[in-house]
């Protein structure tokens, strides 16, 4: 079910050359902000790129205030990729933070990758990224909707959970039909 996507040297320097330029790491004043690093901002982007090579698409490397709302718009769907590095058999969605305040799964699409640990830049080697597979939006609420205590030592956070033998298979992405255009309701 999962899929390994290598990224080449040359990619990740172009990636890595543009982390500083990232949104994520201007973020300051705000607990939101709290725990985030070049390396997993990085990681990150190399999983948008590993999906990017599935689907045909390039990830977005551009600067946007706020971040981009998503990471892929692919035939009308809006899909977001979750990296981690090292694979805990589960990906996590951050839902609710301590204060309650709620995150919303903005998203139809859900892609999580894991990279196993490795000092890949340092010795200039590819880095392999585990597509673990997809999930709908629809189906996390339907089937994962009980919250977890975060298990960063840094974090108050609840998560939801998603078991990594879950999810579909990438592939199925190739095979959706174009979205149609929700009707604006006046």
């Amino acid at each position: 079910m999962s899929k390994k996507v290598m990224i080449e040297p040359d990619e990740w320097k172009i990636i890595k050359k543009n982390v500083p330029k990232r949104w994520s790491q201007h973020k300051t004043g705000s607990s939101w902000a709290e725990g985030l690093n070049k390396d997993g901002t990085f990681y990150g982007l190399c999983g948008e790129c590993a999906v990017g090579k599935i689907i045909g698409e390039k990830p977005n490397l551009e600067y946007e205030e706020k971040g981009v709302p998503e990471d892929f718009i692919y035939k009308g769907y809006n899909i977001e990729v979750k990296t981690s590095y090292g694979n805990y058999g589960s990906g996590l969605l951050k839902r609710k933070e301590k204060s309650g305040f709620v995150h919303d799964l903005k998203s139809n699409i859900y892609v999580f990758c894991t990279i196993d640990k490795g000092n890949y830049v340092m010795e200039n080697k590819p880095i392999p990224v585990t597509i673990q597979g997809i999930i709908s939006k629809k189906r996390i609420l339907e089937e994962f909707s009980e919250l977890h205590p975060s298990k960063s030592k840094k974090s108050d956070h609840f998560n939801l959970e998603i078991p990594y033998d879950q999810l579909h298979p990438v592939e199925e992405l190739l095979s959706l039909k174009e979205k149609k255009k929700e009707a604006i309701l006046s």
